[in-house]
């Protein structure tokens, strides 16, 4: 089977480099590419073209900029200074021969790198920091949050959260602070942060301050689940993970109650058991028994119309049978 192509209106060139980068590509970054091979007027002048660019992919100057920096990270385009005008042009990216086009000497002002920030030279930085006064605070004040000096290309890092991100000074003071009280200092850390948030749509400082809580409020009771069932020394189960989530995020349930169910189990069973602690739990989050006081609340009723049918009954023989019909039953 052959394929023809309508070449009647025009002809547009790839690189064929790009043919090994496609797979890693994003949606936005492939149909930049197109544009900017058919389209000599976005490469003539990228930053004037950037709203209809933004228009054409729906998506916002940051995810403009970041699908630019993808190419130009794999080395199929580049920047070039033509005046005050910066050129994307590669050899492939360039006009056909019959379309002469004057190629501006290029230079490196940015080195940008696939689904990452740009790096500025210290050079760059310098000028950056000295023309702008606010990118200078932001500095200075992202050292102090973090505990540390930085060097060149940590403060490259810092400038491109805030210049490609669109990332607010004060989310990302909020984040540095977070990652300080992690010992994660590494601002490649919190570069990896960074992106992880902003790709699950986590924009604005109310947000993130939310999702952080979250977080720290979830290594906490890892961090104390692992010295309680003696796991200190390993990682938890993709299962023990799963069951954590549960009962933290879906049943909102505080260690307090993980902690008994887990006195029970090992009373019950003589060993650490987290299919028969999450039957308890689940057991517990069905009747709406929400805190160590409601559980026992619930066991003295059950002994006491037991004791009025039966005459008497050892509570700690009713624990044992009902929670080994509960974990029977789950």
């Amino acid at each position: 089977m052959k394929i023809k192509f309508d070449f009647e209106s025009g002809r547009a060139e790839f690189p064929a480099a790009a043919l090994s980068r496609v797979t890693k590509a994003s949606d936005t970054a492939l149909r930049l590419l197109i544009i900017l091979a058919a389209d000599s007027e976005a490469r003539a002048d990228f930053d004037a073209s950037a709203e209809r660019l933004m228009t054409q992919l729906k998506c916002s100057r940051a995810e403009l900029d970041m699908a630019l920096a993808f190419w130009c990270g794999a080395g199929i385009a580049d920047i070039v200074n033509d005046g005050d005008a910066e050129t994307v042009c590669s050899e492939a990216l360039t006009p056909p021969a019959e379309e002469p086009v004057e190629k501006p000497q290029k230079r490196t002002p940015k080195l940008m790198r696939a689904a990452g920030l740009p790096e500025y030279t210290s050079e760059e930085l310098g000028d950056m920091l000295e023309q702008n006064s606010g990118s200078l605070h932001l500095v200075d004040e992202a050292q102090r949050r973090i505990g540390r000096m930085f060097n060149p290309r940590e403060v490259s890092i810092l400038v491109g959260l805030q210049k490609y991100l669109e990332l607010d000074d004060e989310y990302i003071y909020v984040l540095l602070e977070h990652c300080a009280r992690v010992g994660k200092t590494s601002m490649r850390y919190v570069e990896t942060m960074a992106f992880g948030l902003y790709d699950d749509g986590v924009s604005d400082v109310e947000s993130l301050e939310q999702s952080l809580r979250e977080r720290e409020e979830y290594a906490t009771f890892e961090g104390k689940f692992k010295s309680l069932v003696g796991a200190r020394g390993r990682k938890l189960s993709a299962k023990e993970k799963r069951f954590i989530n549960r009962w933290t995020t879906e049943m909102k349930y505080g260690f307090e109650m993980v902690e008994l169910a887990y006195e029970i189990t090992v009373d019950t069973q003589h060993e650490y058991n987290p299919a028969y602690m999450n039957g308890i739990l689940e057991k517990w989050y069905s009747k709406a028994i929400a805190t160590p006081e409601a559980v026992r609340a619930e066991a003295e009723q059950y002994k006491a119309g037991k004791q009025r049918s039966l005459g008497s009954f050892d509570t700690d023989e009713f624990f044992e049978a009902a929670l080994r019909r509960s974990y029977s039953e789950n």
